[in-house]
C-alpha cells in the first residue's frame, strides 16, 4: 500500500506545511518498509488531479488531504469510483467541518493515529458530476461561502469569524430566494427561503451545526430549509443557528431523504463543502457507501442527539 499525502501550502495562517513534510518524512524515515509520496498543489482542483492519478494505477493507495475543506473536497473528487483508494484528511486549514463529527478530532492531526486508522465507508452527495462529503446548499449560506475567502486573508480571522463576517457582508444584500424544494421527487417548499441545504455532515461554515441529526453512514441526506425572515430576526436566528437549535422553529422544515431539488428563479450559487458553483435548478443526490474513509484511531463518530421530526 502506498501513502499519498496532497499538501495545500496556502492552507491555515502559517508556513506549517514545512513542519508537516519533515513530520512525514521523519515518521517513514522510521518505517522505510512503507511507501509514501508527498505532492504539493499551487492552483484550484490539483488536489483532484494528482489523488486521481494515484487513484488510476491501480494500487492500493491511502491519499490524504492536508488541508482544509477544499482539499478534501479535491481529494474526494479524485478517489470517487476508485476501490482501491481511500482517503485521510489530516486538518491544516481553518475549517475541517466534517471531522467535527468525530470525537478526540485532534487525533487526525497526528501521523501515528493516521497511518494506524480504519478504512470505513460513508455516504457522499452527488451534485451534478460533482461530490461532497459533508454538506450542500442554496441560499444565503452559499453566498456566504462564495465571500468568505477574502475575509480568511485577514490577521486573526478564523474559520468560524470568516464565515461571520461573511454573513454580515451578506446580511445587506439580497436575503430573499424564491425556490421550488422537492425532497425524493414530493414536493415539500415553495417561496422565498433563506436557504436550502442537504446534509451528510452536521456542521459547516466554521462550527454551525445545521444539521444536527446527521450521521455519514445512514445513507440519507438531512434535507432542510428556513425561510425568509427579517433582517432583524436573522440575527437572532444565528445563535440559534449554531448551536443546532434552529430545528423545531416554526420556519424551519427540516427532514431525510435520499435526494433533494432547489429550482431557484434565477441563477444562483450552491455550495459543494464551501466550493462555490452557479445554477437556477441543481439536486443533490445520496450516494450511500461511497467512499472509503480513513478513521484514524482513537477516533469515532459522536452519536446524534435525537430530535422529534
Amino acid at each position: 500500500m502506498k501513502h499519498i499525502f496532497i499538501i495545500n501550502p496556502q492552507a491555515g495562517k502559517s508556513s506549517s506545511f514545512r513542519a508537516l513534510k519533515k513530520q512525514i518524512e521523519d515518521c517513514f524515515a522510521a518505517c522505510p518498509q512503507e511507501d509514501y509520496e508527498i505532492c504539493l498543489t499551487h492552483h484550484a482542483g490539483e488536489g483532484t488531479e494528482i489523488a486521481r492519478r494515484f487513484a488510476q494505477s491501480g494500487e492500493e493507495v491511502r491519499v490524504y488531504a492536508c488541508g482544509g475543506d477544499g482539499s478534501a473536497f479535491d481529494v474526494l473528487n479524485g478517489i470517487m469510483g476508485f476501490p482501491n483508494a481511500a482517503m485521510g484528511v489530516i486538518p491544516r486549514g481553518t475549517g475541517n467541518d466534517f471531522l467535527k463529527i468525530f470525537n478526540n478530532q485532534e487525533l487526525f492531526a497526528q501521523l501515528d493515529s493516521q497511518l494506524s486508522g480504519e478504512v470505513v465507508l460513508l455516504d457522499a452527495i452527488l451534485a451534478g458530476d460533482k461530490y461532497c462529503l459533508n454538506q450542500a446548499s442554496m441560499g444565503l449560506d452559499a453566498q456566504v461561502c462564495a465571500h468568505k475567502d477574502k475575509f480568511r486573508r485577514w490577521p486573526l480571522v478564523g474559520g468560524q469569524v470568516a464565515y461571520v463576517l461573511a454573513l454580515l457582508y451578506c446580511f445587506f444584500s439580497a436575503i430573499r430566494n424564491r425556490f421550488t424544494v422537492t425532497v425524493d421527487h414530493k414536493p415539500v417548499a415553495q417561496g422565498d427561503y433563506l436557504l436550502a441545504v442537504a446534509a451528510n455532515g452536521r456542521f459547516y461554515g466554521g462550527g454551525f451545526q445545521s444539521a444536527p441529526t446527521a450521521m455519514p453512514n445512514d445513507g440519507e441526506m438531512e434535507c432542510m430549509t428556513i425561510k425568509s425572515v427579517s433582517r432583524f430576526r436573522i440575527l437572532s436566528l444565528l445563535k440559534k443557528y449554531s448551536k443546532g437549535k434552529h430545528v423545531g422553529l416554526p420556519i424551519c422544515q427540516y427532514g431525510r431523504g435520499k435526494t433533494m431539488t432547489v429550482c431557484s428563479q434565477k441563477p444562483t450559487v450552491y455550495n459543494l463543502d464551501g466550493e462555490v458553483f452557479y445554477a437556477q435548478e441543481i439536486t443533490f443526490q445520496m450516494v450511500p457507501d461511497a467512499v472509503r474513509f480513513v478513521v484514524t484511531k482513537g477516533c469515532e463518530m459522536i452519536p446524534p442527539v435525537e430530535l422529534d421530526i
